[in-house]
């Protein structure tokens, strides 16, 4: 049996007939219309099952165009290597830009500094403390504007002439990075490209000052930052 409101009267066709109806009353016909679909619940549904195709076919899309993209990424760094590289940098660099690419996130620096110089040493830098002694120096492990911005960690500039792991540059010149970790793998290529064997120590940080940096007390502040990295 049927349940109704309290304001609900019931009566079946033959009496509503004669006895018509009644102001201030809502009146249910027994035998006619038993079930009437509710309209509203149906377009609902259907509302809901198109957003929800068109919200798949745009994540759909987005993986696509991520993907494409780095396949365009991977062409031009094989290219770049097999103009740029020569015999004795062509394995290091193969590992380092396999890294950048199996890492294709969009983090930040993190706060935890230990482990941005555990990253350099992973990566096989040939002096992850003077590395990692640039880093504090050039942007305070990534905290500054143009480290916050380009996820540039040692103010690299747009690079034009040899590999690098650079998506861009900014209004600056700067060069921007997918993320902190393609800063590092930069900073190492740099290295790669400027010598074809590790260098004595002494020969690397004078030529980093004299290349890469314009402060004359630059080596003797990297001296004394990488002294702390190397204890640790």
């Amino acid at each position: 049996m049927k349940r109704f409101s309290k304001d609900v009267n019931i009566y079946d066709s033959e009496t509503l007939q004669l006895i018509g109806s009644f102001p201030g009353k809502r009146v249910a016909i027994i035998g006619e219309h038993e079930h009437v679909p509710d309209i509203w619940s149906h377009i609902w549904y259907w509302v809901a099952a198109a957003v929800g195709i068109i919200i798949l076919i745009i994540v759909t899309v987005k993986v696509n165009m991520d993907n494409t993209m780095l396949r365009s990424e991977i062409a031009d760094y094989r290219e770049d290597l097999d103009a740029a590289l020569s015999t004795n940098n062509e394995a290091t660099a193969y590992y380092l830009i396999g890294k950048c690419l199996m890492d294709p996130t969009k983090e930040p620096a993190p706060e935890d500094r230990t482990l941005i110089y555990e990253t350099t040493k992973e990566l096989g830098a040939w002096y992850p403390e003077v590395i990692m002694a640039q880093c504090v120096l050039e942007s305070a492990c990534g905290t500054s504007a143009v480290g916050r911005r380009d996820n540039n960690m040692y103010g690299m500039k747009k690079v034009s002439s040899r590999v690098t792991t650079q998506v861009g540059s900014d209004r600056s010149g700067y060069g921007v990075y997918r993320n902190w970790k393609h800063s590092i793998i930069d900073r190492i290529l740099w290295d790669r490209y400027n010598w074809n064997e590790k260098p004595a120590k002494l020969q690397y940080m004078t030529r980093i000052q004299s290349v890469y940096a314009e402060d004359p007390n630059y080596l003797g502040k990297l001296n004394r930052e990488s002294s702390r990295w190397l204890n640790q």
